[in-house]
């Protein structure tokens, strides 16, 4: 483990230092557990799905008319073989 210096504002290290003593951890414990629960999260949100799109689709109906089946052709693009 390595240390590292971060700074939080007074109140945020109020509520870290209170929500630590109320689950009894160190403030560092409950950083470390936050930074990993945040990256986690991250990891589970599918990157390079971004669907734009504009203009007008194949029967000239607007794309907000025709998003899903538009969305549907994209992700089934996506889908690996």
């Amino acid at each position: 483990m390595r240390k590292t210096m971060i700074y939080l504002t007074e109140s945020q290290r109020a509520a870290v230092s209170r929500y630590a003593r109320s689950q009894g951890k160190s403030m560092a414990e409950v950083i470390r557990d936050a930074v990993d629960r945040l990256v986690a999260a991250d990891r589970r949100r599918p990157r390079g799905s971004r669907f734009v799109a504009s203009g007008a689709g194949p029967e000239r109906a607007a794309v907000s008319e025709q998003a899903e089946e538009l969305l549907r052709a994209h992700l089934r693009r996506r889908r690996p073989s």
